[in-house]
């Protein structure tokens, strides 16, 4: 489970056009688990 600050900073970074492998390398997760929180949150 990923902190709800880093949430929010993933999905912002996502939304704005930033490849999904680039932010998972940014804050240190996998691409899965980008894509899963992404899925959950409905963005």
């Amino acid at each position: 489970m990923i902190p709800q600050e880093l949430s929010l900073v993933i999905r912002y970074h996502v939304n704005e056009g930033e490849p999904v492998s680039h932010v998972s390398e940014r804050f240190g997760v996998s691409r899965q688990t980008v894509y899963n929180h992404l899925r959950r949150e409905g963005a």
